[in-house]
């Protein structure tokens, strides 16, 4: 993420790639809470605790969640197979920086776990 630039493309839940059209909150220093979430499928990520993602509900449909909300077990959608991702361990950490770009209003893929777009509104 510290790496992204504005204009930049970002792969999309439509399956299209969306420029990064500017920054709503950019500090590359302040001690941030992250989660770093790591899955049954050999996959983890480390996102903010107010970043939102998509968990798949009982209901079979996905419902967008606050990271810190997230709880082991939780199921994730993986982009690259399609396939199910549950969640088997979650730990809290702090790390300097965090970056929140601003996207058009669609689904976007973060190593590979489908997430919504944060935009200003």
């Amino acid at each position: 993420m510290k790496n992204l630039q504005v204009g930049e493309l970002v792969l999309t839940g439509s399956g299209h790639f969306l420029p990064i059209l500017g920054w709503l909150d950019i500090n590359h220093s302040k001690d941030t809470n992250f989660v770093r979430i790591f899955t049954n499928q050999s996959s983890s990520l480390s996102l903010t605790d107010s970043h939102v993602i998509f968990r798949h509900s009982d209901k079979d449909r996905q419902e967008p969640i606050f990271t810190r909300d997230l709880r082991v077990g939780d199921i994730l959608l993986l982009e690259a197979s399609g396939s199910k991702a549950q969640i088997i361990k979650i730990i809290s950490e702090t790390k300097p920086g965090f970056y929140a770009p601003s996207q058009p209003p669609v689904p976007c893929l973060w190593m590979g776990i489908w997430s919504p777009a944060m935009h200003p509104t």
